[in-house]
């Protein structure tokens, strides 16, 4: 069946002018998309009633489903609080004799690469609510196996974040070691000195949303790195024909690898552990190190560190949207420690984050039992 066969109310949000200040400041939620959680208990930004009364936002009540529907397209969750949305984030309300919000909110999620395929536009592509409700196939069973399958569903989101929590303490141990590694290091070399820099391929054949296909070699942007690696959910990875990367004259990784995002999110890396073929969107520049000299991980964790951070600041060019260039990223300054004792810190590294393939296999088991479960 379609969504709207179960769907009585959905419709975008909207802004009120910001040159009146009597719009904000109120206590109405305003939703936008970095207040999207599994569960929408507030937002960072409040409306008064008159904001409400100058836009086209709408005040939607608990158990409505908010999904991110403009430039960032397929995050949901569930309004526990009464809450409006801006501009790009839609309010769904669900018929609950057809299906559960909780169990509709899955789906959704579920089907995020198939809703951010169906955008359309120029600069900024959006899916449109009535698109959403008239294009996008679902199937839904009874309301008993949708209670049952929400169940099994939340258990296992349960464990994922226990396995977050165990990812944040672990991470924390690694930067302690690495601060106090490099605490009294006194001599220092340009990134240059010890690695290459390499950019995507931003002539004629990078590229288009056309040229994205559901198999074949990765072409990878700043949203395909999550805590610094490259996300192993193949539904989230975007592709390209081999056709397409042979024409590419640049930008293609190899194992070792460190992929640093120059803008946006500026400083988010990873590190490549894999042989296998992939080439970077224009946000991202190839850090490939000099083996010799200087050990990945060692290198991808001083990134990460507060001292990495403070090379983003040193260079940071952007104004409306933050930016670096390769050329600044060259100058940073990267501690000289002697081979020796990165390669002790690396298989600290690798001993402690042995522990995190079981986080690997929680996600592995959650993507999978939500593939069976809706589909």
């Amino acid at each position: 069946m379609k969504l709207g066969e179960v769907v009585l109310e959905a419709k975008d949000g909207g802004t009120p002018p910001r040159n009146n200040p009597n719009n904000f400041g109120g206590d109405i939620n305003w939703c936008v998309v970095k207040d999207i959680q599994k569960e929408i208990f507030q937002s960072k930004e409040k409306l008064t009633q008159e904001g409400i009364n100058n836009s086209s936002a709408k005040v939607w009540p608990v158990g409505t489903i908010i999904i991110s529907l403009g430039a960032t397209i397929g995050e949901v969750g569930i309004a526990r609080v009464p809450t409006a949305t801006k501009q790009g984030l839609a309010g769904i309300v669900v018929d609950e004799t057809k299906v559960i919000p909780e169990f509709l909110a899955y789906v959704l999620r579920n089907k995020k690469r198939i809703i951010q395929h169906m955008a359309r536009g120029g600069t900024i592509k959006e899916v449109r609510p009535s698109r959403l409700l008239k294009e996008l196939d679902i199937e839904i069973p009874s309301i008993d196996e949708q209670k049952r399958i929400i169940s099994i569903l939340d258990k296992a989101n349960e464990i994922k974040n226990v396995s977050n929590q165990t990812i944040t303490v672990r991470n924390e141990a690694i930067l302690s070691y690495f601060e106090e590694l490099i605490s009294h290091c006194d001599d220092f070399v340009n990134l240059s000195e010890i690695a290459e820099l390499i950019n995507g391929d931003r002539g004629k054949n990078y590229p288009s949303g056309t040229d994205i296909v559901e198999e074949g070699i990765r072409f990878i942007n700043a949203g395909h790195i999550v805590d610094f690696s490259l996300t192993k959910d193949k539904e989230k990875m975007n592709y390209i024909t081999s056709e397409r990367f042979e024409l590419l004259r640049g930008g293609k990784i190899q194992r070792n690898d460190l992929l640093y995002c120059l803008r946006g999110s500026l400083g988010k890396c990873a590190l490549i552990e894999d042989d296998e073929l992939g080439s970077i969107a224009s946000s991202l520049v190839i850090i490939r190190p000099d083996t010799d000299v200087v050990n990945p991980i060692f290198l991808v964790w001083y990134l990460r560190s507060q001292y990495g951070v403070r090379q983003i600041l040193r260079f940071d060019n952007g104004t409306a949207q933050p930016n670096l260039s390769a050329k600044s990223v060259k100058s940073y300054s990267i501690p000289n420690l002697p081979l020796t004792k990165q390669n002790e810190f690396a298989r600290f590294v690798k001993k402690i984050c042995g522990m995190g393939s079981v986080t690997k296999l929680t996600d592995t088991l959650v993507n999978s039992t939500m593939q069976e479960m809706l589909t």
